[in-house]
């Protein structure tokens, strides 16, 4: 099992802002895979009528698409919604370090728009312990 430490190489990971059909298109894949296969979320409330007038985001680990998220922009502030990571790549820092290391975030965080709500998974027992800790998506949203 592959998972993202902070003490990756910061070229193991790419976040670009998706521009065309193909990149769009492995965001549908990563969703479809986590949301609808694994979360078994209906298709209907996933991919709604907002992903065309909306802007994504999506992560490479190692050429690898691993995860996305999609950013609704509204008259004064922006929603970060349908943020997933595969499977196969969770339980570290990749989300944090997507939403830390593209310059249209940071630029988000510090515009004139209000982040006013980040949704995420609940808490829940992580680790050897089992001690319920906040998912990485809150825990980045109460820092900021």
């Amino acid at each position: 099992m592959m998972s993202v430490q902070n003490n990756h190489k910061r070229n193991d990971l790419c976040v670009e802002i998706v521009r065309d059909l193909a990149d769009f298109m492995k965001v549908v894949a990563i969703r479809a895979s986590v949301f609808l296969a694994e979360q078994d979320c209906p298709y209907d409330e996933e991919f709604d009528n907002n992903d065309l007038s909306s802007s994504h985001l999506i992560a490479y680990l190692r050429n690898e698409p691993v995860a996305t998220l999609r950013i609704r922009w509204f008259a004064s502030f922006a929603k970060i919604e349908r943020v997933c990571v595969m499977k196969h790549v969770r339980g570290g820092a990749l989300v944090k370090l997507m939403l830390r290391c593209v310059p249209t975030l940071e630029r988000l965080v510090h515009s004139p728009h209000q982040v006013v709500g980040v949704i995420s998974q609940p808490d829940r027992p992580r680790g050897r312990g089992q001690q319920v800790t906040e998912a990485p998506v809150k825990a980045m949203a109460v820092s900021l």
